[in-house]
């Protein structure tokens, strides 16, 4: 901490990386690790640290999922290209209950690779904690004219269904599916969504 306080942050992470060798199971340590990592410019390296320790259901992941946006957006800064990023910081900000703020960051992922179905899938997930119901459904239609095999959209739109405009359900969702259809397995996802959506119907010729 006298490194730190002094402004060295290169002796600081040193003697936080002996210290933690010394005392491994020191929790204050573990954070003042990340942190220092944070502060000297090196977010690769915390979130090596971060994310083993979510994934094992640490009991201090709120710390931790708000030490990993920390370090997603401090790597977004170095290069703000890079999308996976983008998309794992609006996953952090989604756990810590900042869905608006996620869905922004899907959005600009999304405009950079306009024919991904995940991130279409994250957009929906968003709009549906949002209470967006219609516009949640729109994004899984848009994941799943992406990829037709893409079960958890069709789940999520199936589900949706009975919330969705009974009328004009199937155009809002799907749109003009035709050719995404024609190269979909009659029996696969893609098709069971329309099966269960209504589309208008035609004008009676009289």
């Amino acid at each position: 901490r006298y490194h730190e306080a002094a402004g060295d942050g290169k002796s600081a992470l040193a003697c936080f990386e002996q210290a933690r060798r010394l005392y491994p199971g020191q929790r204050a340590l573990l954070f003042g690790h990340i942190e220092q990592l944070l502060r000297t410019g090196q977010p690769a390296e915390a979130l090596q640290l971060i994310e083993p320790r979510l994934k094992g259901g640490d009991a201090d992941e709120i710390r931790l999922y708000r030490l990993q946006a920390e370090a997603y957006a401090a790597h977004l800064a170095l290069r703000p290209d890079a999308r996976d990023i983008r998309v794992q910081l609006g996953h952090c900000r989604k756990e810590a209950g900042a869905v608006e703020e996620a869905l922004g960051h899907y959005r600009v992922a999304e405009e950079a690779l306009p024919g991904d179905a995940d991130i279409a899938v994250q957009i929906g997930h968003a709009l549906k904690l949002l209470g967006r119901t219609e516009d949640a459904a729109v994004a899984y239609g848009r994941a799943l004219l992406r990829d037709p095999f893409r079960a958890d959209a069709a789940a999520e739109i199936i589900a949706l269904r009975d919330r969705l405009p009974v009328p004009r359900a199937g155009v809002l969702v799907l749109g003009h599916a035709d050719a995404a259809l024609a190269a979909a397995l009659p029996e696969g996802p893609l098709w069971q969504v329309r099966a269960v959506l209504p589309l208008p119907r035609a004008p009676a010729i009289s």
